[in-house]
């Protein structure tokens, strides 16, 4: 009797735990369904839902990517209140390192109940600025001007006019860099507060450089800095880089002096802005040629002069200061020769008419240097005053003046041309041309042609 009791016990308890497993497992898999759809939700979503909010913007409906860009653009309206001063409106320039909380943010708000049922959640999130600190306190420098009467922080630096140091001036200038690394301190920990007030005494610019710490740079700067530095130029003179455009190629440090290319350049395309040009260089049928120059928009050659000036800086030697034509094309012009009493007319670069010609007497020589066509014309009539005061009227076919009244033109009244004939006589100033050959010519080119006249 006692066996079939305990029997029995025994089989009630085993269909109590039977039962308990049959309530289980749907309840487990309710939670493991449950679980699996929230897990699938967080990864699957796409933007956040309608009611969430980051550090109090609404954020829903937006992807991470858009989500990241509105909250980017209203952390960067903050109020500054300086003093007792009214607060200034500032639209900072930080850039925020929050793309992976927000993507964190955007799965936990998925699953929240709080953005389904009420008014949302609002999360708070770290604005880790990433940058934007050089762009904001500049925009900050602008919007908070040093107030009347103050006076400008200085830093000691060299003249190098003089080869003295200038003392560093002890103002109370705002140190807007300052300010502005604290601002965005305070937007990293304070991402719901848009007014940052503080003391003006607590941000004033101090010297960073003193007059005692110039002095080994100034022994420096009178050894390789103090005589500048020389450049030849296309027209045989020197062109001078000043001591303190030299010392953005030579620079100071404690071992010696390092050359800088960077530095090269910036002076190069210093000197570029406004180096002027009146005596330029030119390739001619008969050589190069340094000529007066009236035609050519010419401008440094920066390239080139930056790695002169390098190689000058370093060997202490001359440098050259190159120059380039900027628009004209001078492969192709017309070329007078006095010497050699000849007319050449370029074609990209080949010989396409060559021709002898008269050119002024020794008392109305034509005058040398590069010039432009100013026009060309048919059957004019030239006009002027002989050397006895007499009147001349000149009928020619084919006129092409390149200098006020000189230009080049047929001469059918010559019978010959060439060799010396211009010593005794010579033209007013024009270059005559056999009647053929400045027939050609007229056809070949237009105005703005270009015109060297050389000896």
């Amino acid at each position: 009797m006692r066996s079939d009791r305990y029997e029995q016990k025994a089989t009630e308890e085993k269909e109590k735990k039977t039962s308990k497993k049959k309530i289980w497992i749907p309840i487990l898999v309710i939670v493991i369904l449950i679980g699996g759809l929230a897990g699938y939700r967080m990864y699957s979503v796409k933007t956040f839902p309608g009611n969430a909010k980051i550090d109090g913007i609404s954020v829903g409906g937006l992807t991470v990517t858009e989500a990241s860009e509105k909250v980017t653009k209203e952390a960067n309206q903050i109020q500054l209140k300086e003093d007792s001063s009214d607060a200034v409106t500032v639209k900072t320039k930080f850039v925020f390192d929050i793309e992976e909380s927000l993507h964190s943010k955007l799965m936990l708000s998925s699953v929240d109940p709080r953005n389904y049922v009420g008014g949302g959640a609002d999360y708070t999130m770290p604005l880790k600025v990433k940058s934007g600190i050089k762009e904001t306190a500049k925009i900050i420098r602008k919007k908070i001007p040093d107030r009347k009467g103050s006076v400008k922080t200085q830093d000691a630096h060299i003249n190098y006019d003089t080869m003295r140091i200038v003392k560093e001036v002890y103002g109370d200038s705002l140190d807007e860099t300052a300010l502005t690394e604290d601002v965005a301190k305070y937007r990293e920990s304070s991402p719901k507060e848009s007014t940052f007030t503080f003391k003006s005494d607590d941000y004033v610019r101090k010297p960073q450089v003193k007059f005692d710490d110039l002095q080994d740079e100034l022994k420096f700067a009178k050894y390789y800095l103090a005589d500048g530095l020389k450049l030849k130029t296309s027209a045989g003179g020197t062109f001078t880089v000043t001591p303190k455009q030299l010392s953005k190629v030579i620079l100071y440090t404690k071992d010696g002096p390092k050359y800088s290319k960077k530095g090269a350049k910036a002076v190069a395309k210093e000197i570029g802005k406004d180096y002027s040009q009146d005596m330029y260089t030119v390739d001619t049928e008969e050589g190069s040629k340094t000529l007066v120059n009236y035609a050519i928009e010419n401008e440094v050659d920066v390239e080139k002069t930056a790695e002169s000036i390098l190689s000058a800086a370093k060997s202490g030697k001359t440098g050259t200061l190159y120059l380039k034509a900027s628009k004209q094309d001078l492969s192709t012009r017309v070329e007078v020769s006095i010497a050699s009493q000849t007319v050449y007319y370029v074609e990209n670069g080949k010989v396409k008419l060559k021709t002898s010609v008269v050119t002024g007497s020794d008392e109305n020589a034509t005058p040398y240097g590069i010039f432009q066509l100013a026009y060309k014309e048919r059957n004019a009539t030239l006009k002027g005053s002989n050397g006895d005061g007499s009147s001349y009227a000149s009928k020619v076919s084919y006129w092409m003046p390149f200098n006020g009244g000189i230009g080049l033109h047929d001469a059918p009244w010559r019978s010959s041309f060439g060799g010396t004939i211009y010593h005794s006589s010579g033209s007013h100033g024009c270059v005559n041309m056999p009647p053929s050959q400045a027939k050609k010519l007229f056809s070949y080119i237009d105005a703005g042609t270009l015109v060297y006249v050389y000896n």
